[in-house]
Order: C-alpha cells, then structure tokens, then sequence
C-alpha cells in the first residue's frame, strides 16, 4: 500500500510540476505550447502506457481545434465546424491505432505473412490477410474488397483508391465514387463525402444487388462510402473501436 501511495504521489508531482511550468511560462508569454504536450511528457516520464495512451488520445482529439475568443466551451462545442473537427480527429486516431496494430500483427507473425521485403500498403494489408486466414476465396470478388476495407480502417484512403483502381473494370462505378469520395476540392474541403446525387446512385446499387451480397467486406464499404444502411457488419465489425469507427465514417 505505502508503495502504491508513494508512486501516485510522485505521478501527482509530476502533473503538477508540468501544470506550473504551463501557468507561469504562459503568463510570462514565453511558451507556446499546450498543456496537453506536457500532460503528454509526464506520462512518458513514468514510463506508464496506460496513461501514455490516454493523453494520446487527449492530443489528437485537440490538435486541429481551432477555438474562437469570447466563447463559452458549451458555445465552442455547437459549432458544426468544430464537431467535424471532432468527429474527423477521432476517426483519425481510430485509424492510426489501427495501422499500428497491423504493421505489429503482420512483424510478429513473418513466416505467416510471408511478405518479403516489398514495400507499400497493398502489400502490408495483403500480408495481414494472410495472417488473419480468412476464407477470401468464397467472396464473389476474391480479396478486392477486403483489401479495399481494410486500407480504409486504417486510414490508408488513397492505396484504397489504387487497388480500386486497378480492378475498375471488375467494379464498375464504383472506383469513380470511391476517387470522388477521398478527394478534396476547393468546393468540398471536407474529405470523405459524396455529393447528394453520387450518395443516391450509391444507394440505389446497395439496394439492388449489394445487399444480398455473400462478400461482407463489400456491405462494409458501400455502407461507409455510401451510407447505405444502418447495420452493425458483425462479420467484419470485431470489437468497439471498429463499431466506433463505422459510425464516425458514416456520420
């Protein structure tokens, strides 16, 4: 017990010792830092992955939000710029784990992989299938939509519109919806969204044969791409971060 109070007493020392250096070098006008950079710092000087991911998940979470003066934090929070930002850097994070997870599932496991020394996405995800020994030869399209949904789970949207692109004349339309989805124009600076007539032409392609597809991999992403339905993908969908993750897409 006294071993456990002395280590949480020296953890609260190091947060407040932080949180001093933020409030006196801040008032002075000398720092231009976050507190949460040296929340960050505390953590990985007591050498705890827990906390170290916790304060992760704090800094990407508010990285790219930009507040306003003269606004209260409830204020802050309606804005619908600021809730994508949000749901955008929420998303990310959900996906870089995700990358993570796989480049260390697929290092650990080199003979089953059987990657060689081939660079490149398509080749990681292609690695990590391998790992995964999933039955990809009963889907109707082999392994082309599970490469397609696992790029984009972990972020990886432009090899996702590669690989989409070098079987466009196997998919059809759907490679342009996909290119014009990850693409970001002056007049669509959001990423990650079809305009109302491409989302409805999508839609109308899930209802008439997508649905009843025996690829779950492809429901996945039609409904990500497309919004087209509203169904948890257990097939594909493993644990909370993914559930997680579908939903942020799709909103």
């Amino acid at each position: 017990m006294d071993s456990k109070r002395s280590m949480l007493n020296e953890n609260e020392l190091l947060y407040s010792q932080q949180i001093h250096k933020y409030t006196k070098q801040s008032v002075s006008g000398g720092y231009s830092g976050s507190l949460v950079d040296l929340c960050q710092e505390a953590a990985e000087r007591m050498s705890n992955q827990s906390l170290v991911a916790i304060w992760k998940l704090v800094a990407d979470m508010t990285k790219n939000i930009q507040l306003s003066s003269g606004n209260t934090p409830l204020q802050q929070r309606s804005k619908l710029e600021v809730q994508q930002q949000l749901i955008d850097s929420a998303r990310s994070h959900l996906e870089a784990n995700y990358l993570k997870f796989i480049e260390e599932t697929v290092i650990s496991n080199l003979r089953e992989a059987v990657r060689g020394g081939l660079p490149g996405t398509e080749k990681l995800i292609e690695a990590f299938l391998k790992v995964r020994k999933i039955n990809l030869r009963t889907f109707e399209d082999g392994e082309l939509w599970a490469m397609i949904y696992y790029c984009l789970r972990c972020g990886q949207v432009n090899a996702a519109v590669e690989i989409a692109r070098k079987k466009s004349g196997q998919i059809g339309d759907f490679y342009t919806y996909l290119k014009a989805w990850a693409m970001v124009t002056d007049d669509s600076p959001v990423p990650r969204r079809l305009t109302p007539n491409q989302l409805n032409q999508l839609k109308i392609q899930y209802r008439r044969s997508v649905r009843t597809s025996t690829d779950p991999y492809k429901r996945a992403v039609y409904s990500i791409i497309g919004k087209c339905d509203t169904d948890m993908h257990q097939d594909v969908i493993e644990k909370t971060d993914d559930y997680l993750w579908l939903k942020l897409s799709q909103v």
